[in-house]
């Protein structure tokens, strides 16, 4: 996630409170940078993270290896 979310959010180590606790103390000082931020965060997880989104895209995947193995089974029969 820490890939995906870059730019979107404010992400710290695992089981870091002083990171934590740092990036608290950022959004408070910075509220609308971080309003904006977390705005973004938002858009993108809604284009990118729905779960008719993710499901679709699993169909999707299912239906071409589907399609690439019928293919491949009728060129080895031909």
């Amino acid at each position: 996630m820490a890939l995906e979310l870059r730019g979107f959010a404010r992400l710290v180590p695992r089981r870091d409170a002083t990171a934590m606790a740092q990036e608290f103390c950022w959004i408070a000082a910075n509220p609308e940078a971080a309003r904006e931020q977390a705005l973004r965060g938002r858009d993108y997880v809604i284009g990118n993270w729905r779960r008719e989104k993710a499901f679709a895209d699993l169909a999707s995947s299912l239906q071409s290896v589907v399609r690439e193995r019928a293919t491949t089974r009728a060129r080895a029969r031909a």
